[in-house]
């Protein structure tokens, strides 16, 4: 997939552009790997891992600003709540040292957090 080609999909999942192809963001998750020779759920060997670990990152703050976006359908942000685990499980698997796992557990209870706050919102 080009590069334009992912951000325009980036941009259709971000702002809900297609809420009911919830397939775009797996599709997403698999096309947008550090290169393109990354494969799902395993570690891209031609990259750094600060290059995965970035991708990753970048990735989740996508899905979460997206869930986050209460403007955006409930349903679409759910889906998105759904999928976000993947880009973290990745991220535990490839980034293995001290500051990588730190930053996981970061992550994690920066979800953990917004998704009271998502919860709550979704529950009206």
């Amino acid at each position: 997939m080009s590069p334009s080609n992912l951000k325009q999909l980036r941009l259709q999942i971000r702002h809900a552009l297609y809420p009911d192809k919830p397939q775009l963001i797996q599709q997403w998750l698999l096309a947008d790997r550090c290169c393109r020779r990354a494969r799902p759920r395993n570690p891209c060997h031609c990259c750094d891992i600060p290059s995965q670990l970035s991708s990753l990152e970048a990735q989740y703050q996508l899905l979460l600003d997206t869930i986050s976006d209460e403007l955006l359908p409930a349903h679409w942000r759910c889906v998105c709540l759904d999928q976000i685990y993947q880009p973290l499980r990745d991220y535990g698997r490839i980034g293995r040292d001290q500051v990588a796992q730190q930053r996981l557990r970061q992550m994690l209870r920066e979800l953990s957090l917004s998704s009271d706050y998502v919860r709550a919102g979704l529950a009206h």
